[in-house]
């Protein structure tokens, strides 16, 4: 999640594993497009922060936001998705040779269509890290159910900002083209 969070530094933040559970009828607070969650890699079990960038029925990019622009700045053939020997081929490709099995000429004419999007199935949510050429997230395996996110990252608390408040995380997603 750099440049969002740099934990190497001793980052502490606050995460809220509440508001999004009801009880006793209690409002509940859902989880939005922009919030930064933790959850368990599927893959590796390893506790992970991703931003969400799709909910149930939004219509995303398999490839994520940035891949035409990968392709245009770094000559990018992957559309940004960078390579993990665990998922052979990652969704997004999976997802695109699917669509494409009828027709031919579209895999001969492109390694990937980096606007190739899918809809966000019911009760899940789409995750990305916010440094998408390093990151190893839904465009991997795909949308995740709801109940396999641990939490919201709410708050950094240390280190403080110089007024001495805390610093809330924005649901701005940084581009990854920014300097």
């Amino acid at each position: 999640m750099l440049p969002t969070l740099t934990p190497n530094r001793g980052e502490l933040y606050l995460r809220d594993v509440w508001s999004h559970r009801s009880f006793f009828g209690s409002n509940k607070r859902e989880y939005k497009r922009g919030d930064v969650v933790t959850m368990y890699n599927p893959y590796s079990q390893s506790m992970v922060t991703k931003r969400i960038v799709g909910v149930e029925g939004d219509s995303i990019h398999l490839f994520g936001e940035y891949a035409s622009e990968f392709c245009k700045r770094e000559g990018d053939t992957d559309g940004g998705v960078p390579v993990d020997g665990r998922f052979n081929p990652p969704f997004c490709q999976s997802m695109q040779q699917d669509s494409f099995i009828n027709n031919v000429n579209a895999k001969k004419r492109m390694g990937f269509n980096s606007e190739a999007t899918m809809k966000v199935p019911p009760n899940h949510v789409w995750v990305e890290g916010d440094n998408p050429l390093e990151s190893t997230d839904s465009r991997h395996y795909g949308p995740l159910p709801v109940s396999a996110l641990r939490g919201r990252i709410v708050l950094r608390l240390w280190p403080m900002m110089s007024s001495g408040g805390f610093y809330r995380l924005s649901t701005e997603r940084p581009s990854p083209f920014s300097k």
